[in-house]
């Protein structure tokens, strides 16, 4: 087979060293995505670059990753969120997407998550509301026949938009 430097790449040999370039490329990559991941770097556009957002101890998780009540995981979680992401209607700034458990909190012995569809307004009425009736519970069952376990706010709090709310066991 004739052709110069161009027949070179169409030969066999060439065809297999263009492949393992591909191959070196992708390992390279991934590699890259992991070093970003462990070190800390937001490697997931969907997530909320969580730097600079400081959890205070009053409200920080009792167990890895858990809050221990909705009203810590509003404080040390969706309020820091909020003033850092002015702009973010949503808890993980995303548009159209499903969401996925951003935080988790444990509401009477069962732990429950925040989705990231959830929106920032019903969550500080929320937190307003809390705060205007302390020892009062913002949460109530979502009446509902084939899923268990999901929670809306009460209507005395003003959000009437349960799809706005998404709090589902985890």
């Amino acid at each position: 087979m004739g052709g110069g430097r161009l027949g070179a790449f169409f030969s066999e040999w060439g065809i297999v060293l263009v492949g393992i370039l591909v191959i070196a490329g992708l390992l390279q990559f991934m590699a890259a995505r992991g070093r970003r991941r462990r070190g800390g770097e937001q490697s997931d556009p969907l997530m909320p670059d969580m730097a600079g957002i400081d959890d205070t101890e009053e409200v920080a998780p009792a167990r890895p990753g858990i809050y221990p009540n909705f009203a810590a995981v509003l404080e040390g979680f969706v309020l820091p969120l909020a003033a850092a992401r002015p702009g973010w209607d949503r808890l993980d700034g995303a548009y159209d997407v499903p969401g996925r458990a951003l935080a988790r909190f444990d509401r009477n012995g069962t732990v429950y998550a925040i989705n990231g569809e959830t929106r920032f307004e019903p969550l500080l009425l929320a937190h307003a509301w809390m705060a205007e009736h302390p020892g009062e519970d913002a949460l109530m069952v979502q009446p509902s026949k084939g899923e268990a376990g999901r929670l809306m706010l009460r209507p005395e709090v003003g959000w009437t938009d349960a799809r706005s709310v998404r709090i589902e066991t985890d």
